[in-house]
């Protein structure tokens, strides 16, 4: 077993990618110690409390190993909201971890530099070609969905068409109820404003969402849909996954989303845009083309995308395709894999 310590910014949600991850190293038998700044408002939760540091948040070498309880096999900086730099001890193994590459991508270059790290694990595919100069060794590392959001023996029965569970990137839609989770809800008769082309943005996201907002609002008019935001408790989250007959997901700009696994992890069959994500993921996730085995994608043409879901809608099989996928799932894509991932590369 190894000696992991993990620098980060404390105080994420439990159901966060960097809490999946340090869930399942220790899970695993792993030990480690977290070490951090406040972020999210909280910080109370590191093993090893760090003072705040204004942005970029940088933290020496010497002061975060002088204060671990033991010498670490492994020094992992997950982003965001703390960085490494200073002198290194030459024998010491560290890496970088960004699920989120697309979030602040100079900014990762520059700490990727002044971190002297030995590996870069990158979350998104679509980024690595960023990244390729840097003098590191440099491995893609997809998200993966955390087990403790899920029951296995939890299967309800679906009662829309659709279901998307995330930032729909819509702003001032009119509704008719919300549901008893508080999330909204929409279904025939058509119940969105007659005037649905009018729609905001939320301000932080800009036009990164619009593709997505304006396939979730045409998917409205013509489908019984459920639409919820953030939905942080594991069971509520699980079952607002499982009220759609189909899971929906668009990506911002073709990178491979949490929300793709979690999907499929709940038992439902995934509709989604082709990410590309090649040869890397088993057969049952490889989709260039049109259809795919087990689940379906898009290539952002609504039409296209309302004649697959219709399609989807009627076939025999779904539920024997979404029971495969979610095999497939459990079995390769969760944090607990991904950690081994990790550990074999930059340990071995």
């Amino acid at each position: 077993m190894a000696k992991l310590l993990i620098l980060t910014g404390m105080g994420e949600p439990e159901c966060s990618s960097t809490k999946g991850l340090i869930h399942a190293f220790r899970d695993l038998g792993h030990e480690v110690c977290t070490a951090g700044p406040p972020y999210w408002g909280r910080g109370d939760d590191a093993d090893i409390p760090l003072p705040d540091r204004p942005h970029p948040e940088l933290y020496t070498y010497e002061e975060v190993l002088s204060l671990a309880p033991w010498s670490p096999d492994l020094f992992l900086d997950i982003e965001p909201h703390a960085y490494v730099s200073g002198k290194k001890p030459p024998a010491l193994v560290s890496a970088f971890l960004a699920t989120d590459a697309h979030r602040a991508g100079e900014l990762y270059e520059r700490m990727l530099r002044e971190g002297q790290y030995a590996f870069f694990f990158n979350g998104q595919h679509n980024y690595l070609p960023f990244f390729s100069p840097l003098p590191l060794k440099q491995a893609w590392l997809p998200p993966a969905f955390d087990m403790r959001r899920f029951d296995h023996t939890l299967n309800a029965d679906p009662s829309v068409d659709i279901a998307f569970v995330g930032q729909t990137g819509i702003a001032n839609m009119e509704y008719p109820h919300r549901d008893e989770n508080g999330c909204y809800a929409t279904g025939p008769p058509r119940t969105l404003s007659t005037d649905y082309r009018r729609f905001a943005f939320h301000g932080h996201m800009g036009f990164d969402y619009a593709a997505r907002a304006d396939l979730l609002i045409n998917l409205c008019r013509d489908f019984r849909v459920r639409l919820y935001a953030d939905v942080w408790e594991p069971l509520k989250f699980q079952r607002a996954l499982q009220t759609g007959r189909i899971g929906f997901n668009c990506s911002l700009i073709q990178d491979l989303s949490i929300r793709c696994f979690e999907v499929m992890a709940a038992h439902r069959f995934l509709v989604t845009d082709d990410v590309g994500v090649g040869d890397w993921l088993p057969p049952h996730a490889t989709y260039r083309t049109l259809y795919n085995p087990l689940f379906a994608n898009f290539r952002l043409a609504y039409q296209e995308v309302k004649r697959i879901i219709r399609s989807l809608l009627e076939r025999t099989d779904r539920e024997r395709v979404a029971q495969e996928a979610y095999e497939q799932t459990w079995k390769r894509h969760t944090w607990h894999y991904r950690a081994r991932q990790l550990l074999e590369i930059a340990l071995n």
